[in-house]
């Protein structure tokens, strides 16, 4: 195969994996969204607008039907917790569903390229949660998007400004791009190497 056939493989790979299409990254580049990323970004706005409802449902649940619970101190601390609990989590969801909102009204894509650096479990609060970072950016995704990826490898990432949805990713060392690419090169330590392989050791595993 050669070399061209292999770039576009793989970039049909990222592709697939990071649910963009073709034209995305010539349309995301010039701040825009194609047909797919919108249907996106109003899919996540629709499962945040759900979320929020089911939070405000619990929330006036609790306030009817836990009254029974004031009779009892503790029933009243756990009564407040509920309640409490409830606007905290509205309150959460509003404001994703606020973010996404205002993405698809106003627009504003950025991008931040560099070498990508995956890591596991960089985010103390979910434990092996997957994660990259691009220059001074981290995203935390999916399994299929980080094992996408080419730990060390240049990458350009265009996400949304607000929600922070990755809306297409271009891989700095194929065609006209790695032209564009202008950082000295540099070959990741193995010892920083996340445990979970990324595209190119798993396509090395599928040759064996």
């Amino acid at each position: 195969m050669s070399e061209k056939a292999k770039a576009q493989k793989y970039e049909d790979a990222l592709r697939e994996a990071f649910e963009y299409d073709e034209g995305a990254l010539e349309a995301n580049a010039k701040g825009r969204l194609t047909k797919m990323q919108a249907a996106r970004l109003a899919s996540g706005i629709r499962a945040r607008a759900v979320a929020l409802l089911i939070f405000v449902a619990i929330g006036v649940l609790v306030v009817i039907l836990g009254r029974g619970m004031l009779r009892a101190p503790i029933g009243i601390v756990l009564y407040l917790v509920l309640v409490l609990g409830s606007i905290y989590m509205s309150a959460t969801a509003l404001r994703e569903w606020a973010k996404g909102v205002a993405d698809a009204r106003r627009g504003g894509i950025d991008s931040v390229e560099g070498r990508v650096q995956l890591d596991v479990g960089a985010n103390p609060r979910k434990k092996g949660e997957l994660s990259m970072t691009v220059g001074d950016q981290t995203f935390f995704i999916r399994k299929e998007m980080f094992l996408a990826l080419k730990n060390g490898d240049p990458y350009r990432v265009y996400y949304l400004r607000r929600t922070r949805m990755i809306a297409s990713v271009e891989w700095l060392l194929s065609g006209m791009a790695r032209d564009a690419f202008v950082e000295e090169a540099h070959v990741p330590d193995e010892r920083e190497a996340p445990e979970i392989s990324s595209y190119d050791s798993r396509a090395a595993r599928s040759k064996r």
